[in-house]
């Protein structure tokens, strides 16, 4: 198994151990999803952060986290001393947490049972995936791309009548602001949703 050595200052001793470099760990058990990165429906960006426990991120991103299971058993390893990371976040955010947390044992353990029909995430889940919901999610969906197009247009043409015509600093400063974090807003929205798969099925 790849590791990589990672030193962290706990309780003021340095604590050595080998993490997982390649390996990804949900509901105790551990898949090497290289393979399945480029494949990820979502986009292999939500799965960069390797030697993680996505246990919470699993159950609570997919609609069919049963079926995703099932998908990725062909992925499932039997490395028995793997353990995931003790930091689950990236070195630019560890000033976030206490320096003595442990992602293994500090984060709490939920109850994701899909059979449960009494979890507020299963009830949520159940009322999503009715067809006439899932049609309206669509349509709603197709009038947001929409208007995110008619905003880019928008934004194309305030751009080359600022360039070319000049606006004063008071209109195009708030008309900036504006249209620019809502075609943020879009781009992140856009990231949430089924990604254009590239890689190959077979």
């Amino acid at each position: 198994m790849a590791t990589t050595s990672d030193t962290a200052e706990m309780n003021g001793k340095a604590e050595v151990s080998s993490m997982p470099k390649n390996l990804w760990f949900i509901d105790g058990e551990t898949y090497d999803l290289t393979e399945f990165m480029p494949k990820h429906p979502g986009g292999a960006q939500y799965l960069v952060f390797p030697g993680n426990d996505v246990s919470i991120t699993f159950w609570s991103y997919h609609k069919d986290p049963e079926r995703n299971k099932k998908v990725l058993d062909k992925y499932k390893v039997n490395i028995p001393d793997a353990r995931p990371n003790r930091w689950h976040l990236p070195d630019s955010a560890k000033f976030l947490l206490p320096e003595d947390f442990d992602a293994r044992g500090d984060i709490k353990i939920y109850n994701f049972d899909p059979k449960n029909k009494d979890l507020v995430l299963n009830d949520c889940r159940s009322r999503i995936l009715n067809p006439d919901v899932q049609k309206n999610l669509r349509r709603l969906d197709k009038m947001f791309d929409q208007h995110v197009m008619y905003m880019r247009w928008v934004y194309l043409a305030f751009v080359v009548a600022w360039l070319v015509f000049g606006i004063p600093w008071y209109i195009s400063t708030p008309a900036f602001a504006v249209l620019r974090t809502a075609l943020g807003g879009a781009g992140h929205y856009f990231t949430h949703r089924t990604q254009p798969n590239f890689a190959s099925s077979t």
